[in-house]
């Protein structure tokens, strides 16, 4: 349902099951961002983010969970995430969040060749 929406948004998305084949992706592909998901199996959200910044990836990382406390989130923005947001949300907001943090205008990218990774 988030890859329908962000590709309706406009956003060309990659989906990735788990924080590890998300860390493949970024292998094999140049993102300009990622909406990362704290529960996965294999590799977490948060062990990703770690990851994803000990590599020098500094493309945007918003970070959402249904199970996690605001406490957790914050401290995860404090790790190298740029936005969170709580499940269940309406599309409406994580299409404002997305836009905060992904737009391409912001980043200066102007062709659909520029994946996110969700």
């Amino acid at each position: 349902m988030l890859k329908t929406a962000l590709n309706v948004w406009g956003y060309n998305v990659i989906l990735a099951s788990n924080g590890r084949e998300g860390l493949h992706v970024l292998d094999r592909q140049i993102v300009d961002g990622i909406l990362l998901d704290v529960d996965m199996p294999v590799m977490d959200g948060p062990t990703m983010l770690d990851e994803v910044r000990w590599l020098g990836c500094q493309m945007p990382v918003v970070v959402m969970s249904g199970g996690f406390d605001e406490r957790a989130l914050r401290k995860l923005v404090k790790k190298g995430a740029q936005g969170f947001a709580f499940k269940p949300f309406p599309l409406r907001s994580l299409q404002e969040l997305c836009a905060t943090f992904f737009e391409r205008d912001r980043l200066g990218v102007g062709s659909d060749d520029h994946a996110y990774v969700s």
